[in-house]
């Protein structure tokens, strides 16, 4: 929603909605905000069950701070996704999907959690980790067939005429094409 107030203020010139986006960034901030090495936000509110955090929902808040020009939360995000590069050893060139939500914002990592296909290739569109070799590492990673343990595989279009078609899992734990990470891929 913030980032719906954010594109609208943009395109508007609206500093009333650009103020709201803003508002909505700060709520989240000051009830998912973690401190301590790896940084980031929780991907719950302080009184929600569980306190991980989610790979996922730490590039969107780098992408929303980023759109209102808040430096200092674009950097804590950018700091947690950057730590979770290889933070599961058993996928060491990928981002980790997150952490262990026991205690809240804990540093713990999961483990048997597959590695989320958007984590890879959001994190790659919105720029939060620069640096370069992570990068192409978790490309590589992502790129490989599903039965190497990467995300591409491929599907029949039962409703469209039965054509083969090539897509992107949605975790390394999935089976189809999950077609909104296949949009985000190409």
């Amino acid at each position: 929603v913030a980032m719906a107030f954010a594109h609208y203020a943009a395109a508007s010139g609206s500093s009333c909605d650009a103020a709201t986006a803003r508002d909505i960034l700060h709520a989240i901030v000051a009830e998912s905000s973690c401190q301590g090495p790896l940084g980031g936000f929780t991907g719950r509110a302080r009184n929600a069950h569980g306190g991980y955090r989610a790979t996922e929902h730490n590039i969107d808040m780098f992408a929303l701070a980023r759109m209102l020009g808040e430096k200092e939360i674009m950097d804590q995000a950018a700091k947690f996704v950057r730590h979770m590069f290889g933070f599961d050893p058993a996928h060491p060139n990928a981002y980790a999907t997150a952490t262990d939500g026991q205690p809240r914002c804990s540093d713990r990592r999961t483990y048997g959690v597959p590695i989320a296909a958007d984590t890879q290739f959001w994190n790659l569109l919105a720029e939060v980790d620069p640096d370069g070799p992570r990068k192409r590492a978790s490309i590589e990673f992502a790129l490989r067939p599903s039965k190497d343990g990467g995300f591409i595989t491929q599907d029949d279009d039962l409703l469209g005429g039965g054509a083969r078609l090539t897509g992107v899992l949605f975790t390394t734990r999935g089976e189809g094409a999950q077609w909104e990470n296949t949009a985000a891929a190409v």
